[in-house]
């Protein structure tokens, strides 16, 4: 948002859940946003169905209050072009309203990526996963891919879809921070990951008790011990992220980009998505750590101590600059 802001480009910010607070100098506007829950290690689906039910008259039907209120803002501001991180609801206005649509996202990589390495299941795990995504998302004019380990590429589909891979987005501030060693291990859990934290910060008193720990995100700044729970904030984040000696998280696109422009170890463990665990097959073969389950952590907590001795291979390659002016060229040829 930053890079579209540098080349003159006015915008307006929609979100919810956590990434509403790590938004804040944007002055985003609150929208429901759809929700993950988690039942020990893996998804709850019931409770997920539950708190999205919302989407089913805003989407299958093309009514509701969710769909209302997001037409409604944009209607007021009525931008050239919606660009949505796999958020359906402000897509679907947008077809509304006629204005033209663009995913800026991970799975857009996923979709149009190599099935190279993938098991049957796999293969299959990944095909269901991506139908699903494009029924929920539906078509768009314009998809731009970003993912840590993938290759520039620019195709057309039959829909008429212009597809751009444009490789991983690493943010400015990401880029221009000096890396350093200061020893900690730092966790990044996802709200509601209770379990994972408890299994990952156990892993780490046995097998590297030495280790001071900080923790994000938490509701509040505290100190219990030697771990250190913070709130989210992206600037303290980062410079914990550059002084870090090993970064334990899930397998997120964007984290991983970062760590790999600053050169920082990481411990993946992936979610149960299909593009988590495509993610977290990466983080080796790219030269970034090491990725492994919860439950082979539980087992072997050693893993940690295996992970702080990986080398890591730096790549300060991004695509924001691609993304960026792709996204430039889009808004001027509509406008």
């Amino acid at each position: 948002m930053r890079s579209l802001q540098s080349l003159g480009t006015q915008i307006s910010v929609f979100s919810g859940g956590d990434a509403t607070p790590m938004l804040e100098e944007f002055s985003p506007q609150e929208i429901p946003v759809m929700s993950f829950s988690y039942k020990g290690r893996r998804l709850n689906l019931r409770k997920m169905a539950v708190d999205n039910s919302f989407l089913v008259p805003n989407l299958l039907l093309q009514q509701g209050q969710a769909l209302r209120q997001i037409t409604s803002r944009l209607c007021e501001s009525r931008p050239d072009l919606v660009i949505s991180d796999s958020e359906p609801l402000v897509l679907a206005a947008a077809r509304r309203l006629g204005i033209k649509t663009c995913v800026l996202d991970r799975y857009t990589a996923l979709k149009y990526g190599p099935d190279r390495g993938l098991s049957a299941l796999d293969f299959l795990e990944k095909k269901a996963s991506i139908k699903a995504y494009t029924a929920l998302m539906g078509h768009v004019d314009y998809a731009i891919g970003t993912s840590f380990y993938s290759t520039p590429e620019e195709l057309t589909t039959k829909s008429g879809t212009e597809v751009s891979i444009v490789g991983g987005i690493v943010a400015p501030d990401a880029r221009t921070i000096e890396p350093s060693d200061a020893g900690h291990v730092l966790v990044y859990a996802n709200s509601g990951r209770e379990e994972f934290l408890n299994v990952v910060l156990e892993a780490i008193r046995e097998s590297a008790p030495d280790r001071p720990v900080i923790v994000y995100p938490s509701k509040k700044d505290e100190v219990r011990g030697s771990t250190t729970y913070k709130r989210p904030d992206r600037t303290s984040f980062l410079q914990d992220l550059a002084s870090s000696s090993l970064l334990v998280t899930t397998a997120g696109n964007q984290l991983l980009g970062e760590c790999r422009a600053l050169g920082k170890r990481v411990l993946a463990i992936p979610e149960s998505s299909m593009e988590q665990k495509a993610n977290a097959r990466h983080v080796p073969v790219v030269g970034l750590g090491l990725s492994t389950s919860l439950d082979e952590l539980e087992r072997h907590p050693e893993i940690i101590c295996e992970a702080l001795e990986t080398s890591v291979l730096p790549s300060k390659r991004s695509g924001l600059l691609a993304a960026s002016v792709k996204l430039r060229r889009i808004i001027i040829r509509g406008s």
